[in-house]
């Protein structure tokens, strides 16, 4: 079947160019290197790519079960300045099946 340039397709977008989500989506804290993930507020959402800077400071950590109970979750992306993730971060997460 052929494609015409700004037909729908049934195919997923790529991780790398989707786009973060909005910095609603998650319950901060600010320490002295920058910004910690304390929760994801968006308890349905199936893929979620978190932002590299919130209100300009970088995300260093996900906090301690940060996204935990997020059920629906299947694949969550990290900015490469993620520096540790917590304790029991993805506790719950049964759905999860990719971190990058």
């Amino acid at each position: 079947m052929e494609r015409f340039p700004n037909e729908p397709t049934d195919a997923a977008p790529c991780n790398s160019s989707a786009s973060a989500n909005p910095t609603s989506d998650f319950e901060t804290r600010i320490e002295d290197d920058g910004v910690v993930i304390v929760k994801f507020l968006n308890r349905n959402a199936k893929s979620v790519v978190v932002p590299a800077q919130i209100d300009g400071r970088p995300v260093v950590k996900i906090g301690d079960g940060a996204f935990a109970g997020c059920v629906a979750l299947t694949s969550i992306s990290l900015p490469d300045g993620v520096q540790i993730v917590g304790e029991s971060a993805f506790a719950g997460c049964k759905s999860l099946t990719s971190v990058a």
